[in-house]
């Protein structure tokens, strides 16, 4: 599975803060487990799944991969983006973080989006005027 944001044209310095950045986005390759019975459809209960790491305010389910049925749960491996206030983590601790949330058994891969502290704060961004 490949991560959202992994072909050339979008690395960036969002792989590697600058010391100046805040987490805002994670792009995440992991294996979840979404219980059967009230999830309605897969994508809503990975989405329900993933919507229980710490932060997260708007979960993006991308690739469904692996659907490996159990007699009261569902893995499967997903491929999905996850936006919120995740602060100042490297991709280790956000990996980590995003492996306690209930559900989540496995995290593969993680990319992380990051936006320079103050973005949100109403602060226009510097203009070039030149």
């Amino acid at each position: 599975m490949a991560l959202y944001g992994t072909h050339p044209e979008h690395e960036s310095a969002h792989e590697h803060p600058d010391g100046d950045t805040e987490a805002v986005a994670i792009e995440v390759d992991a294996e979840v487990r979404v219980p059967r019975g009230e999830m309605g459809d897969l994508p809503a209960g990975v989405t329900d799944v993933l919507a229980n790491v710490g932060g997260a305010t708007v979960v993006d389910v991308g690739e469904i991969d692996l659907v490996q049925p159990a007699s009261l749960d569902i893995y499967v491996d997903v491929t999905a983006r996850i936006e919120g206030d995740f602060g100042d983590r490297d991709a280790d601790a956000l990996a980590a973080h995003v492996a306690d949330a209930f559900g989540v058994e496995t995290v593969h891969a993680v990319a992380i989006e990051y936006a320079p502290r103050g973005a949100d704060e109403g602060i226009d961004p510097p203009h070039d005027h030149g």
